[in-house]
């Protein structure tokens, strides 16, 4: 269960009950994964506090994949004519495709979705509302049905195609703003039509960030020295020789946000056998501005501690989630995700 936190006066405040009620697993090692363990305690909440991230053994619930592309409107005669939509799964599930209204000169990929053929003079015409649908996880989106025209433009015939390449695609919305001595990052969306390899480089570059050149990643945590605007930061993805540039974006490292966040829980008191909880170590908060991506984490390395306040907040929205851990290592699992709005 996702929930709001209440801010208080002046919007700057906002509190949750996290009630963490979490048991700990038999066995398992000290490293912190990023993503939700399978042992899970239990919460009840008390009356009159706020409903905390959920605990409880109940399922996790199946994000429904997505799926994007601008497909060409014309295919010409004896060219080949592709399109692959991007398409992802957040809970990692296996994507399937299928189409419907699939013009009859061309093949459907159902694995990677892809859709290409060279029609011929006897194609010309318009194939109306073609759909590309991705599944996973049994949870099923479509791209927005499109058409696709044959044209004869009176170029080379079916046999002898002209090699065309297609410009990559690039897309994603950048945080306008990062916080000092907390973590940045940005990963843009891209794909290929042609299914060319990507690369990706990046222009006005901040100093306080690093960058992936494979995967497109922008991240860093800037200090107190980095406080300003970096202005015109440009991504750039090239395929198959052609590249196509993110529109330019600037960031602004604030050094410190007139908002917080105060976090309380119950500590837990047994393990996940039902034996009593003797060496209990200290919780991890894990927190970010994105639903399931929490790049920030707090450890507390104090099992008494039953409240926390995260302070320096910048307006914006605000994920968090949050763990216990034994004197061993082994972890509960990740609290479910609470939302709070700071803007």
């Amino acid at each position: 269960m996702r929930q709001i936190g209440q801010i208080g006066e002046r919007a700057r405040h906002a509190s949750l009950v996290v009630l963490l009620a979490l048991a700990l697993a038999a066995c398992g090692d000290g490293e912190d994964p990023g993503v939700q363990q399978s042992n899970v305690g239990t919460t009840s909440p008390p009356a009159g506090t706020s409903t905390p991230p959920n605990t409880a053994t109940s399922p996790g619930t199946n994000t429904a994949p997505t799926i994007s592309g601008t497909p060409s409107a014309q295919a010409a005669v004896g060219q080949t004519y592709t399109f692959k939509p991007l398409a992802s799964d957040r809970d990692g599930d296996a994507l399937a495709f299928s189409i419907g209204n699939r013009p009859a000169w061309s093949t459907f990929n159902p694995t990677t979705g892809q859709l290409s053929g060279m029609p011929s003079t006897a194609n010309v015409g318009t194939y109306k509302g073609v759909t590309i649908i991705a599944t996973a996880g049994g949870i099923s989106v479509m791209l927005q049905p499109f058409d696709i025209q044959v044209i004869d433009t009176g170029g080379p015939t079916v046999g002898t195609p002209t090699p065309t390449n297609t410009p990559p695609s690039i897309g994603g919305t950048p945080a306008p703003q990062a916080l000092v001595d907390q973590v940045y990052t940005f990963s843009p969306s891209a794909s290929d039509p042609d299914g060319d390899a990507l690369t990706f480089s990046i222009a006005n570059m901040p100093s306080w960030a690093t960058f992936n050149t494979a995967t497109g990643r922008l991240t860093g945590t800037p200090t107190a020295a980095n406080v300003g605007t970096y202005t015109a930061v440009s991504i750039t993805v090239t395929a198959g020789g052609q590249s196509k540039a993110l529109q330019p974006f600037n960031i602004q490292v604030v050094d410190n946000g007139a908002k917080s966040v105060t976090l309380s829980w119950m500590p837990p008191t047994e393990n996940e056998d039902g034996t009593a909880l003797l060496n209990l170590a200290g919780y991890r908060i894990r927190y970010g501005n994105q639903a399931g991506d929490h790049p920030n984490v707090i450890t507390l390395n104090n099992p008494g501690l039953t409240t926390y306040v995260v302070e320096g907040l910048v307006p914006n929205d605000y994920y968090f989630v949050m763990m216990a851990y034994n004197v061993d290592g082994v972890r509960s699992a990740l609290s479910n995700e609470a939302l709070f709005d700071l803007n």
